[in-house]
């Protein structure tokens, strides 16, 4: 018996078990699912965001467009920013929500920097140890001992899958509302002061592709012989510039004295230098380290242009950065 014979037949013996694998959809049904409103409600009712963002498009080209023209749709899945409201609104800690996918897939990353004194503990992870370095300086161990998703974890495929350079995690936004106003500064460490904090608008909102290319640039970029050690702070700024509600990850700095520049969210990279002849054996360690693990944790879609470093306006002095109090 030929190989498509044994098929046909196999189809066959399947519909007669199952018919409703071939029975045609009815009028009403067709009627709800050609009703973008109502095909909006069915799916976000559906209390599963993998689920929606991996499986909803491979069902039918019609499900796929859906799924791509949406708004409703794609707000809820964190690729399209709420409407009306941002980070810098009086009451946006009623409203402020985490992507729960980057939660899970990108742990204290997404929220350490976001969770905020005035969230109740049930809603707070227990990760002090990263709330500390991400206010002291997080380096490439910490990021080790997260263990995320694009490490591949014990997971078999799952590097692969999120080193993609098209996955969907790029495209999401970290929180709802997202954070526009970002502010970067880099600390040359023991060398001559050449930063200052460059504040810049993202209209759109920060993206996690953005926020881990950021992260991959400032912590395993070559260190071209001299660069002993790196590391980044990451913190959140809730309602007006003028009454703000700073992120536990905050400087201390930061949340006493304030901060004159006008953003939504800090990212600084501090990069510690060695003088010249000594701390050779710190150096050969850092170099293996980041060498080890550059491979692991890069992403296919990694864009060096598209980096807070690369795309900063709006030059503040160092001077004038802090707000201290006299």
């Amino acid at each position: 018996m030929r190989r498509s014979n044994r098929l046909a037949k196999a189809r066959l013996a399947a519909a007669v078990e199952t018919p409703w694998l071939v029975t045609k959809p009815s009028p009403k049904a067709i009627e709800v699912f050609s009703t973008p409103e109502l095909f909006d409600m069915i799916l976000l009712y559906v209390n599963d965001m993998p689920t929606l963002v991996a499986s909803v498009p491979r069902v039918c080209r019609s499900w796929k467009l859906h799924a791509d023209t949406s708004l409703d749709l794609k707000r809820a899945l964190f690729f399209v920013p709420d409407r009306g409201t941002t980070m810098s609104d009086p009451d946006v800690a009623s409203h402020f929500r985490l992507n729960p996918l980057l939660c899970e897939h990108f742990g204290p990353l997404v929220e350490s920097p976001a969770i905020f004194e005035l969230d109740p503990p049930e809603l707070q992870p227990h990760m002090d140890k990263f709330d500390f370095a991400l206010r002291d300086g997080l380096d490439i161990h910490h990021i080790q001992m997260m263990r995320l998703s694009i490490a591949g974890r014990d997971t078999k495929g799952l590097k692969e899958r999120f080193a993609h350079k098209d996955a969907s995690w790029r495209r999401m936004l970290i929180s709802q509302p997202p954070a526009r106003k970002i502010g970067y500064r880099c600390d040359q460490g023991n060398l001559p002061k050449t930063d200052g904090m460059e504040r810049f608008i993202v209209p759109e909102g920060l993206r996690m592709g953005q926020l881990w290319d950021s992260i991959y640039h400032s912590l395993w970029t070559p260190c071209n012989g001299r660069l002993v050690s790196r590391n980044i702070r990451m913190a959140y700024r809730l309602g007006s510039h003028d009454n703000p509600i700073w992120s536990r990850t905050a400087p201390l700095t930061i949340q006493k004295c304030g901060l004159l520049v006008d953003v939504e969210m800090t990212f600084t990279v501090h990069q510690s230098h060695l003088s010249s002849g000594s701390g050779k054996e710190e150096l050969i360690k850092w170099d293996k380290r980041q060498a080890a693990t550059a491979p692991t944790y890069c992403s296919g879609g990694y864009d060096e242009n598209n980096i807070l470093a690369s795309i900063g306006v709006d030059r503040v002095s160092f001077a004038d950065w802090f707000a201290w109090k006299r």
